[in-house]
């Protein structure tokens, strides 16, 4: 009977080195190709190789993150050929807090189709944590209302661009995100001094514009014809803390939230800027 014994640790042995390395995490799909831009390199989550996944993929999944450009190489994945005049019509603008600092960017372009598409990418974080925009968002106002995670505001630059959520969360998918993007039907943009876009799977009653006050017809504008838009982005961000070769770190302790967007002005403030 004893001589059975090392045979059997052998296997033991053998059995728990397999499974050790089976337990080796793999770094998460799109990292590495997001880790060889100068945003990220330099950023905890690829120092880690983290396997912690995002939804967008590390801006590769198109159908939630449409970076333009040719020729479609990592981070492109939407042909410029399709954006009016091509990338020379692309507006990039930064997005940043109130005291200035970086925290990604975002681009507006048209297509022929009357479309246009806002993508906000965000960056690495090189501080020991990470920042995502998450949905749905954690932050919550006074009275326990999430706020809205993101926010899209369009307008005739001859009108005044309200802080209303006019176009707010572009996906329905709950999880992390490091990028974003709304198509918006230009021929067809919710007022938002009259409405906000709702989607519905079941209707798209009055273009999915939804009324402030049922009792008055609040109909789309059509913007497809201005020149310049106007337009803001702003972003609720979450702050995690660690990303490591484990996995995604917690969320921060105490909790931390930080809005970024576009900016304007001298001091620093979230306004409208033209596109």
């Amino acid at each position: 009977m004893l001589s059975g014994l090392p045979q059997a640790a052998s296997l033991l042995l053998v059995t728990l080195l397999l499974l050790g390395h089976e337990a080796v995490a793999q770094p998460a799909p799109g990292l590495q190709d997001w880790c060889k831009l100068s945003s990220n390199i330099n950023s905890t989550s690829c120092s880690a190789l983290t396997p912690c996944p995002t939804r967008d993929g590390y801006w590769s999944e198109p159908a939630r993150c449409s970076i333009p450009g040719y020729p479609l190489t990592y981070p492109v994945n939407y042909d410029s050929c399709k954006v009016c005049a091509g990338m020379a019509g692309v507006a990039t603008r930064e997005l940043r807090d109130l005291d200035g600092t970086v925290y990604g960017s975002v681009r507006f372009f048209r297509t022929y189709g009357n479309q246009l598409l806002v993508t906000a990418t965000l960056n690495g974080d090189a501080g020991g944590s990470q920042w995502y925009w998450e949905y749905p968002n954690r932050a919550t106002d006074a009275n326990g209302v999430p706020y809205k995670g993101a926010v899209l505001n369009l307008a005739d630059p001859a009108q005044p661009l309200t802080d209303r959520p006019q176009y707010a969360d572009p996906v329905f998918v709950s999880g992390r995100y490091l990028c974003v993007t709304w198509v918006v039907d230009l021929a067809h943009v919710c007022d938002a001094a009259t409405s906000r876009y709702e989607y519905s799977a079941i209707s798209n009653d009055n273009f999915y514009c939804k009324c402030y006050d049922s009792t008055r017809p609040c109909p789309p504008q059509d913007l497809s014809q201005l020149a310049v838009l106007q337009a803001s982005v702003r972003l609720n961000l979450t702050q995690f803390a660690a990303p490591s070769s484990a996995g995604c770190g917690g969320q921060a302790a105490p909790p931390a939230y930080k809005i970024v967007g576009t900016l304007g002005s001298n001091p620093p403030q979230f306004v409208g800027d033209q596109v």
